[in-house]
């Protein structure tokens, strides 16, 4: 028996055009793909500096906590006259502000005491100050405060910590 031959019907292209459209999406979901990595990479390095700034920082704050309480109790009593501004021990003035926006300028930081510490990675050596508050207890005249107060850069200028503590001595 003989069947009959068809001849081909003409095809109208509908599967190119599905493939087509399918590649597009797909290209535009990698290119969102790799935009979004590389705002991931940019954050991620972003906390790595600020990361680095507060372990500067932090290192930069117990060096200048360390030098107050290796200091003898007859220093701490006339301490007074040494809080000259001169190697990072500032007078205290209570019209100087104790935020931010006062610690992040460079005249904030006139005669600075460079930390010692030595850290890897970061952009410049940690800073620190030390300020005399003097004698905030009424109830114990003879109890000193100080303010220490450091500041570190991370792995670029962009990152800066500032970090503080207060350190009473009783004698």
């Amino acid at each position: 028996m003989n069947t009959p031959h068809r001849l081909p019907t003409r095809q109208k292209g509908a599967s190119l055009v599905v493939s087509l459209m399918f590649l597009v999406v797909l290209g535009l979901l990698g290119a969102w793909a790799a935009s979004s990595n590389m705002l991931q990479e940019r954050m991620a390095g972003a906390t790595r500096n600020r990361d680095l700034a507060l372990q500067a920082g932090e290192a930069a704050l117990r060096e200048g906590e360390g030098f107050l309480q290796s200091q003898s109790a007859s220093w701490h009593t006339t301490s007074a006259t040494q809080f000259t501004g001169a190697d990072g021990l500032l007078t205290y003035a209570a019209a100087d502000a104790n935020d931010l926006a006062y610690w992040r300028l460079s005249t904030s930081w006139p005669s600075s005491k460079t930390a010692t510490t030595t850290l890897n990675q970061v952009d410049a050596a940690p800073q620190y100050v030390i300020q005399r508050l003097g004698n905030l207890d009424p109830t114990n005249p003879a109890t000193i405060y100080y303010r220490v107060t450091a500041r570190a850069v991370g792995g670029d200028a962009n990152a800066v910590v500032v970090v503080q503590s207060v350190v009473v001595f009783t004698p």
